[in-house]
């Protein structure tokens, strides 16, 4: 089976730039050759400026990891980048760009360059992108996307810029949601024995397409944290996964679960929680116990249901929705532990029988460590406990320049030959200096021998040693499609666990380089 064709975007990509990309195809020197490339030149804070202003005594925690999940480029070119330049775009965006510059005059617009890409290229860009892997895990400067154009084409080199540097998103979300993932196999290495282990790909789940601001957001954003976990209800992203990246297997899961309209409509909470029990109680299902009073429905209401709870043999997740958060989750695991029971495990925390709970409210990287340390001083286990992310994983607090994502020109070739090592290195800013020359990235081991990704300048490298892979050459490769989404999962699983948490992307030939194109500038 092979996953079928990916959906194409509607959208005139003459239209999908920033508007100085456009006028960009007159403002480049003459070129044999252009090259540019997309790194992230910033690790992830493990906290959001709101919650610095907060808890001020986590500061010294804010940069405790470098590594980045890089993932999102397939997205960019199947769905924009690959589609073809018609001749109906060509006249559409002809006609808007007549009166888009100030004063309703015309705007530059190559209108002969792409009406040569129609007739010569069938309309596909001649362009060359190079990427490396999907599910990669890189540190900040990391070239992550190279693209080469050429010759009178060489200016489109950055035509797409706006939205190549977009995988900012995914990858940061897939970032943010492994750095979880971190945090929950810490709790259950303390806490829970390996036999339990199978629970971790559950314990977060996405809760945050209705905080977004699209679909498709809600789709990319959903698809990033799916690599390092399996709960999901945001259902776009789960079947675009599984349908368009992994031949129909299925990436995620989710239970049937209260909401508040299912709640208050009733007479009663006791008669909404029954019929909830008596309609899905033989699976996993989640009950919401605070529309009127949380501490009240897990002491008494939901205790008077034991029965019938147990009767139907399935599995209770018990959610509160407002509160302090540990404080809830306390309260929730504490109740259950007294009216359903519980076991030891062989480390000696407490394992409920049959309950479990499920705190999606306010949740942030920090909270959910803050939760599970709580959880782990009173004695449960933290297999008993699950979290749910909205706004927080996929749109809160989430921008570019939490990786710095940027896109910069590194190489050209003018004619006649002359090589120019393109870089920039503003005197006010010195954290955006970039890297001159073509480029390469290898696998390297350090001390302790584990991998780690560096740059190099790409003649440093052997061809088959180079991550940095042609995924897009005047129209999409096989190797854009070559792996499933499972085995990108897989791929991240690995080499998340084998790269140290602090290194450094740059080799000692590239800083050489870079020193050595810097004293001429």
């Amino acid at each position: 089976m092979t996953n079928p064709t990916t959906p194409q975007t509607q959208t005139n990509t003459l239209f999908a730039v920033d508007a100085y990309e456009v006028s960009h195809f007159n403002q480049y020197p003459e070129a044999e050759e252009l090259t540019s490339y997309l790194t992230f030149r910033k690790a992830m804070a493990l906290m959001s400026i709101s919650e610095k202003a907060k808890y001020r005594g986590w500061v010294d925690m804010e940069y405790p990891d470098d590594r980045i999940v890089w993932v999102g480029i397939r997205y960019i070119i199947e769905t924009y980048i690959s589609k073809k330049i018609t001749q109906a775009d060509i006249t559409e965006a002809r006609d808007f760009y007549a009166t888009f510059n100030a004063g309703g005059t015309q705007y530059p617009f190559p209108e002969d360059l792409f009406q040569e890409i129609v007739d010569k290229f069938d309309g596909n860009m001649p362009l060359k992108i190079e990427a490396l892997p999907e599910g990669s895990v890189v540190y900040p400067g990391t070239p992550v996307v190279q693209i080469t154009a050429k010759k009178k084409f060489a200016p489109l080199v950055t035509w797409f810029e706006a939205l190549i540097v977009q995988t900012w998103y995914p990858s940061t979300v897939a970032t943010l949601s492994r750095r979880v993932r971190d945090m929950v196999e810490d709790g259950f290495h303390k806490s829970a024995d390996a036999d339990a282990y199978w629970k971790i790909p559950s314990r977060l789940h996405d809760f945050g397409f209705r905080g977004c601001t699209g679909t498709e957001q809600a789709t990319i954003g959903g698809m990033a944290h799916l690599l390092s976990f399996e709960g999901t209800d945001t259902v776009p992203a789960a079947h675009y996964a599984a349908r368009y990246l992994n031949n129909g297997v299925p990436v995620g899961n989710s239970i049937p679960a209260m909401a508040h309209c299912t709640v208050t409509p009733w007479d009663t909470e006791a008669e909404a929680y029954e019929n909830m029990i008596d309609v899905n109680g033989g699976g996993a299902y989640a009950i919401v116990l605070d529309s009127y009073d949380f501490a009240n429905a897990v002491e008494r209401i939901i205790p008077s249901m034991k029965d019938r709870i147990i009767a139907k043999g399935g599995f209770l997740v018990m959610r509160p929705d407002s509160g302090t958060p540990k404080d809830m989750v306390l309260l929730g695991l504490r109740a259950a532990a007294a009216h359903f029971g519980h076991d030891f495990n062989k480390k000696g925390y407490k394992v409920l029988r049959g309950v479990g709970v499920i705190q999606g409210d306010g949740m942030s990287p920090r909270m959910i460590l803050e939760v599970i340390d709580a959880v782990i001083e009173a004695g449960f286990s933290i297999e008993n406990v699950a979290f749910g992310m909205g706004g927080g994983l996929l749109q809160k607090d989430l921008h570019r320049d939490i990786l710095s994502a940027a896109l910069k020109t590194n190489y050209i070739q003018f004619p006649g030959g002359r090589i120019k090592y393109v870089m920039k290195k503003p005197a006010t800013d010195p954290t955006k200096t970039s890297l001159p020359g073509k480029l390469a990235v290898a696998i390297t081991l350090d001390a302790a021998g584990k991998t780690i990704r560096q740059v190099f300048p790409v003649d440093e490298v052997p061809q088959e040693s180079n991550e940095l892979r042609v995924i897009y050459d005047t129209g999409p490769t096989n190797l854009l499609t070559a792996d499933t989404f499972d085995e990108v999962r897989a791929r991240l699983d690995i080499e998340w666990a084998n790269t140290p948490k602090k290194g450094s992307a740059f080799s000692p030939e590239i800083l050489d380089f870079q020193d050595e194109v810097a004293q001429s500038l």
